[in-house]
């Protein structure tokens, strides 16, 4: 009962006054994949708020350049690709949302010209449609009924899809001296900005450990700094996740670091590289990636 409870809440319908999500049983979370569920809804609760039912084109596209929106159409662009070999449902939620992102990004650059091709892209497939053929409310009703494997398997899963690429990128030989060309510095912004934001969006699988001595030393002290308090360290929990991988903090902020200092670099590439140098031959020193990637491997 609670389930179906859950199910009504989320997707916007309620059998009683309050609007507050009730407590779910250990259990069916772990069965019936409230976990998964709500990694998605996390953004397209974002989305839906942009995008409300009867809204047009143009106030459509005011409303999504602001706000978390261009963030909640990456983060569900991710989460397509996370679980795109499952099925084809996923595939195609990651190519919808990577086009939606793309066109917001767009739209923020060239608000005329490029917003009305977000205007258009909203109508052509189905974001502002009627009933249930509206994009969202069709893609929360099939992550609602999908046949989702178990919270385990589904665990184990996702934290492979994670130290894959921390082994593709821990094993990779970089070239800062380059911006697009090849292995450059654009190349590792993307391969670690992908690998943060996937670890945030499986909305609590991966959590910190109690803070306690860095595994290397050489980041003990980032817990101080800056990039301690950036978004995108944050790692929260989930009452859906009953069993996280837990993972030292000092290792996500060093990779967060050296990510945010790529993107300034990506943004002004005639500045000085030598920052960026230092904490990419550190992270190589360190085996920033594989001491990573082996915390990740040793949850169960």
């Amino acid at each position: 009962m609670r389930f179906i409870l859950f199910i009504f809440t989320i997707l916007g319908v309620s059998s009683c006054a309050t609007t507050e999500t009730p407590e779910i049983p250990a259990v069916l979370a772990a069965e019936h994949g409230e976990a998964q569920v709500a990694r998605f809804f996390r953004w397209t609760k974002v989305l839906k708020e942009a995008l409300p039912p009867g809204v047009s084109a143009a106030a459509a596209r005011k409303n999504l350049v602001a706000g978390e929106n261009r963030a909640a159409a990456f983060n569900l662009q991710v989460l397509g690709q996370l679980y795109e070999k499952e099925s084809k449902f996923f595939a195609e939620l990651r190519r919808d949302f990577k086009d939606l992102h793309e066109a917001i990004v767009a739209a923020k650059k060239q608000p005329k010209t490029a917003g009305k091709k977000l205007e258009a892209l909203l109508v052509k497939k189905d974001w502002l449609a009627k009933g249930e053929a509206r994009k969202l409310d069709k893609t929360e009703r099939l992550l609602v009924e999908y046949d989702w494997r178990s919270y385990e398997d589904d665990k184990a899963t996702m934290l492979q899809a994670l130290t894959h690429q921390l082994d593709k990128t821990g094993s990779t030989d970089f070239n800062l001296a380059r911006l697009e060309q090849g292995n450059g510095i654009a190349e590792l912004h993307r391969e670690l900005r992908w690998f943060t934001t996937a670890t945030k969006v499986l909305n609590g699988l991966v959590q910190y450990k109690p803070e306690g001595k860095c595994p290397v030393e050489a980041y003990g002290g980032l817990s101080d700094q800056a990039v301690a308090s950036s978004p995108a360290a944050e790692l929260e929990g989930s009452e859906y996740e009953i069993d996280p991988c837990l993972i030292s903090r000092c290792l996500f902020l060093a990779t967060v670091n050296l990510g945010d200092e790529l993107a300034k670099a990506e943004a002004a590439p005639a500045a000085p590289r030598g920052k960026i140098n230092l904490l990419y031959a550190q992270s190589k020193k360190t085996r920033l990636a594989v001491a990573l990637a082996d915390e990740l491997k040793s949850c169960k």
